[in-house]
């Protein structure tokens, strides 16, 4: 219907039974007649309920479970613009007003007509234009977004876009963020700090990309940080920081990335301040261990 009409499609994944953020958006925005005048004419509705309860059968129950699985949904609601041929284009996840739907929906609605010129376009410049289009989505858009990124790396196989770099790089980083966690929810603080440092370092000995340096480098001086406990601790806080930075081309790596880890550690006025800074950390990295045990 949506590819006949040649209108986006307006896809709704919620979960009617048990997801207060999904009830809400319907409540305050969805079923109001505002939101039916603005929408009327721009999209073709869908809406994809994933229910705990009993009230549609279990065929039906899996089968939208599963295309949640296949879009990459991960929290409820979903809301997803896709063009008529199935790209998505854009969204938002969570519940707001109307004002903050009806932006991030005409911002979906820009996406689309860009992705529908975009055919037009050879492909590097398609390439391109569908790249700069797929940074600039929001963070938790980007899984969904799947297809469009395929797209862009399939036309982009030289990687003139970056975008093939910067996928690889926020593996990387996410795989050192799961990596930190395991560590951190194996329930001792004092044991998993070592253990963070150790394993940054030896990442940092075969990393290539600098950023993905600037990443450790930053996850290492967090943990030395929030390990000190005399002003020694973070005189070589400092010093280990400077080493590990001459490990960065700064000419290939972020700048702005690169100023705040360099001046992580120049954010409070004195060492005192530092310490004080460093035990509040320490206790709420504590208190987790807490709550994992119990």
């Amino acid at each position: 219907q949506a590819a006949k009409e040649n209108k986006p499609i307006l896809l709704l994944f919620t979960g009617s039974d048990w997801c207060s953020a999904c009830i809400a958006l319907h409540k305050e925005v969805f079923d109001k007649a505002r939101f039916a005048v603005y929408a009327r004419d721009k999209f073709i509705p869908v809406e994809i309920d994933c229910p705990h309860g009993n009230k549609m059968s279990e065929e039906q129950k899996k089968a939208n479970n599963d295309l949640a699985e296949k879009m990459h949904v991960e929290g409820f609601p979903s809301v997803l613009v896709l063009t008529p041929q199935g790209t998505v284009a854009g969204g938002f996840v969570g519940s707001q007003d109307f004002a903050g739907v009806q932006e991030d929906l005409n911002t979906a609605l820009k996406n689309v007509k860009t992705i529908t010129d975009a055919e037009k376009l050879e492909p590097e410049a398609k390439a391109k234009a569908l790249a700069e289009l797929y940074r600039n989505l929001d963070e938790e858009m980007g899984p969904m977004a799947s297809d469009l990124k395929a797209k862009i790396l399939e036309l982009d196989p030289e990687d003139k876009t970056g975008l093939r770099r910067d996928l690889e790089r926020q593996a990387k980083y996410d795989q050192l963020m799961e990596h930190t966690m395991s560590i951190l929810k194996q329930g001792d603080s004092k044991k998993a700090i070592p253990e963070i440092i150790a394993y940054c370092d030896k990442e940092l000995a075969t990393a290539t990309d600098d950023d993905f340096k600037l990443a450790l480098i930053e996850a290492k001086t967090t943990f030395l940080f929030v390990g000190a406990q005399t002003k020694e601790d973070i005189a070589k806080m400092r010093e280990t920081l400077a080493s590990d930075l001459q490990k960065v081309d700064q000419s290939k790596a972020d700048a702005e990335h690169y100023a705040d880890v360099k001046g992580g550690p120049a954010s409070f006025e004195t060492d005192e301040e530092g310490l004080e800074i460093a035990k509040k950390y320490r206790e709420a990295i504590e208190q987790l261990d807490k709550i994992e045990r119990e």
